[in-house]
């Protein structure tokens, strides 16, 4: 056999390669796909979770204003600047949380994605572009989560549903920038695009529920939870793993090369 032969040999599978050698190829692959997503859903969800206790409340009222928390009285001024510096930090914080949680399983998702590809710039762009990408849509995802959450706060519905739909547009729009990156890195776009944010609805529908049953005394029905390590733990690991496992779903497997 000439050497170019032999390498289009080494890189093609054989024609007449025994389907059990190729079946058990397709297995390992399989496996190996699934737990690379959940590992790095895993490991997202704990980093976000770590990531958002020290620094998901960053921003504070204005200094100026520390004296106003003091007064026993307001004047109407008084309150309206006080009320609007509150609204706005809540706000900037909710929208840096849901960031961190969009960089971290953007950054690892994205990561693993460029691995398999076996591609050190597929690697680098699916890590850098899945913190970015994951964090800035992240971010949209915050803002939209709080407005959201006092939007439907006023209304005749259960708490628990209007929990639904908060978490489910912050889970949704971070989903976005992931299946953004993930998506363009296997040319896999709608498909990965679509799995993502089937799997991102999933946990916004899923957590009020499970949080509240799992922690009854605790307030959990914050755009992010801010009461007890377990909520806000729950909160981002349920999301990473779930759309971990779904682009995993969606991979396309690579069968190892057999023996020439």
């Amino acid at each position: 056999m000439q050497p170019e032969q032999t390498r289009l040999a080494n890189e093609v599978p054989a024609a007449d390669a025994p389907a059990g050698t190729i079946a058990a190829s397709s297995v390992r692959g399989s496996r190996t796909k699934w737990f690379s997503s959940f590992a790095a859903g895993t490991l997202a969800g704990f980093i976000a979770f770590l990531g958002i206790q020290e620094f998901g409340y960053f921003f504070r009222l204005p200094v100026h204003l520390g004296p106003l928390l003091d007064k026993q009285e307001l004047t109407q001024e008084e309150f309206k600047l006080l009320t609007a510096a509150a609204i706005l930090r809540d706000y900037q914080n909710t929208a840096l949380q849901v960031a961190i949680l969009g960089a971290a399983a953007g950054g690892l998702l994205g990561l693993v994605e460029g691995l398999a590809r076996r591609s050190l710039l597929a690697t680098v762009i699916g890590c850098v572009g899945g913190i970015l990408l994951g964090g800035i849509a992240g971010a949209v995802g915050g803002i939209a989560d709080l407005y959201a959450l006092t939007w439907l706060w006023g209304m005749e519905f259960d708490i628990t549903f209007k929990s639904m739909a908060a978490h489910s547009v912050a889970f949704l729009l971070a989903g976005i920038g992931i299946a953004l990156v993930v998506g363009l890195t296997r040319g896999r776009l709608f498909q990965t695009l679509g799995v993502v944010l089937a799997a991102a609805l999933l946990a916004g529908l899923i957590y009020p529920g499970l949080a509240a049953y799992l922690w009854p005394i605790e307030n959990t029905n914050a755009a992010v939870p801010t009461v007890g390590r377990g909520p806000l733990m729950l909160w981002t690991m349920l999301p990473a793993v779930l759309i971990g496992l779904a682009i995993a779903r969606t991979a396309p497997v690579v069968a190892a090369k057999p023996a020439a």
